[in-house]
């Protein structure tokens, strides 16, 4: 399983501060920005006979791994480990946009909080 963890930077989302140490942004908790994807999954229906529907075992099968995989999702956006990392890779995002932008000619340190 795979999942996709960042922030929601809609505009009302965050808000951004700047003093003369550098920008700050207040930030919220990470959040799953897609569903998790789930590699190939296979199958086997370990009984026969007349009153077991394959179909309706593999969808309901299915369906509690779905709920399982986002609980999982819910647990590893909490983690100390995953928020630092988010926070990483959106300072080295937003250094090399600001980096790119006309007339910048110095990046200030970028906090979050």
């Amino acid at each position: 399983m795979e999942y996709s963890v960042g922030y929601d930077l809609s505009p009302e989302s965050f808000t951004v501060a700047g003093d003369a140490t550098g920008i700050t942004l207040p930030l919220k908790k990470p959040e799953l920005v897609s569903s998790p994807a789930i590699g190939a999954i296979s199958h086997e229906i370990p009984g026969k006979g007349l009153l077991i529907d394959e179909k309706a075992q593999v969808i309901a099968l299915q369906q509690r791994l779905i709920t399982a995989v986002r609980k999982q999702g819910n647990r590893i956006k909490q983690e100390e480990a995953v928020i630092a990392l988010c926070e990483r890779k959106l300072g080295e995002f937003l250094r090399d946009f600001l980096a790119k932008q006309p007339n910048v000619r110095a990046v200030p340190m970028i906090k979050f909080a």
